[in-house]
């Protein structure tokens, strides 16, 4: 029995730590170039709707994978200077 409650708590942590840093990277990654790389789509569009192919802007975008390491490196950074700024000296 415990071992699939810490099984169902380890999925949930997971799941929350990856929203988590999934979110945070969507939001950092165009703040931090200014607008210049965009952000995939969280999902592509379902269904059978064909869709006709656009002309490609040049523009830079960004993957579920990329917007997580962003939102990892970021949340790293901050907590390595909280700990730095809050030691003594």
């Amino acid at each position: 029995m415990t071992d699939l409650l810490l099984a169902v708590l380890r999925f949930v942590l997971e799941f929350v730590l990856y929203a988590l840093l999934y979110a945070t990277g969507r939001l950092i990654l165009p703040l931090i170039s200014f607008g210049c790389i965009k952000v995939a789509p969280l999902r592509e569009p379902i269904g059978r709707v064909r869709l006709v192919p656009t002309r490609t802007t040049g523009d830079i975008v960004a993957g579920e994978g990329w917007c997580t390491f962003v939102g990892f490196v970021f949340w790293a950074a901050f907590i390595l200077l909280l700990v730095h700024l809050t030691r003594g000296p």
